[in-house]
């Protein structure tokens, strides 16, 4: 007899044992057994009950089960419990891990800072975007060289700081993270600022001295909010005038570039304010 012949509670006690990715690969050449099997909801339940729900309470549960159906529910929390694994991982070099690690994996869902900072981290994982409590990210100096777009999902995320790397792109997408109010990106190898970054209108402070930036967009004067703007040492010729609207900046800093229109800039009026120029 075909498996997929099988009596539908025959299937179902050999589904339940299947590793995930077997269960994947053995279906994927038979339609029918793809929706006995692999598509069969109690399966799912069976899995993720087995793997996962003791570690929930029932309210936290219930925040779980609205990511829709059986499937969709375990394979959330599989890639959660994969990205768990990541960030407490033993070659860390951090004190953070060893918080992390003692987090059981609820704790870790619900988790509202991260900080691994100079431990050779070297890639941001792109399941980062599971954790949408997440409200400060701190990455510093681990060799990162990418910012994946899915980091634009942690729409709770206030601070995100990968000072000290080896960013060479800001992805357009930075402009998503509607709360963010603290970006650092100071000391990478960043060339172009995205216009995008310029719709984070509760940024309070903006660090990216020490990168190779030779342009910053007009709509830098969409940044109403700026406290702080940090470009020292870069490749700057010229600002553009549309700086003169942050009327809320507190301290600019300039230096080490070769700025030719300072004497465009008003912003240097106001006693209290520090600004470094050239």
């Amino acid at each position: 007899m075909k498996l997929h012949n099988l009596p539908k509670d025959l299937l179902f006690n050999i589904g339940k044992h299947l590793d995930v990715l077997y269960l994947y690969n053995l279906c994927q050449t038979n339609k029918r057994l793809y929706e006995k099997l692999y598509g069969n909801e109690d399966i799912w339940y069976y899995k993720t009950h087995e793997q996962f729900s003791t570690s929930f309470d029932d309210d936290e549960y219930f925040t779980i089960e609205n990511f829709g159906t059986n499937k969709k529910i375990f394979f959330f929390l599989f890639r959660l419990h994969k990205l768990k694994e990541i960030f407490s991982a033993s070659n860390l070099r951090c004190q953070d891990k060893k918080r992390i690690k003692s987090l059981d994996f609820t704790k870790f869902y619900f988790i509202g800072w991260v900080s691994i900072s100079y431990s050779n981290f070297k890639n941001i994982p792109r399941d980062i975007y599971l954790l949408s409590y997440l409200q400060q990210l701190l990455l510093v100096g681990d060799g990162i060289k990418h910012i994946p777009r899915e980091i634009c999902f942690l729409k709770n995320l206030k601070v995100l700081d990968l000072s000290n790397n080896h960013i060479t792109i800001i992805p357009k997408e930075i402009g998503l993270l509607q709360n963010l109010e603290e970006l650092n990106l100071h000391n990478n190898l960043i060339e172009n600022i995205p216009e995008e970054l310029c719709q984070l209108e509760k940024l309070q402070q903006l660090f990216l001295a020490e990168n190779r930036i030779s342009h910053i967009p007009r709509e830098i004067g969409n940044l109403i909010n700026l406290r702080i703007l940090i470009l020292f040492s870069n490749n700057l010729l010229n600002l553009p005038i549309e700086i003169n609207k942050l009327k809320k900046l507190r301290h600019f800093n300039v230096e080490y570039n070769n700025i030719s229109n300072l004497h465009e800039i008003n912003l240097f009026q106001t006693e209290y304010n520090k600004y470094s120029l050239n």
